[in-house]
């Protein structure tokens, strides 16, 4: 059985303004993004057969991960209350 890719045709945003024109969605009922992309496009159009970008992603580890860390290791019975905020007075 063949699956049809006509969705690697086009975007998003013609897909959804094919059906704003076609009146299958009424304007009124336009996502919520619609007016934020009409007014800043994207540089480059994001479509399915684009090159991907090879950056390498970094990795962000913040001092609440370690403690949630330990948490888990611990089965999330650790015994004790971290406020990670430092809101504590004692």
């Amino acid at each position: 059985m063949s699956v049809s890719r006509v969705w690697l045709r086009g975007t998003i945003f013609s897909r959804a303004s094919n059906l704003i024109r076609s009146n299958a969605v009424k304007f009124e009922h336009r996502p919520l993004w619609f007016d934020v992309y009409s007014r800043f496009p994207p540089l480059e159009e994001p479509l399915a057969n684009r090159p991907v970008d090879q950056t390498p992603v970094l990795d962000i580890l913040y001092e609440e991960d370690l403690v949630r860390a330990e948490a888990d290791r611990n089965g999330g019975r650790s015994g004790k209350i971290f406020d990670l905020m430092g809101t504590s007075k004692t």
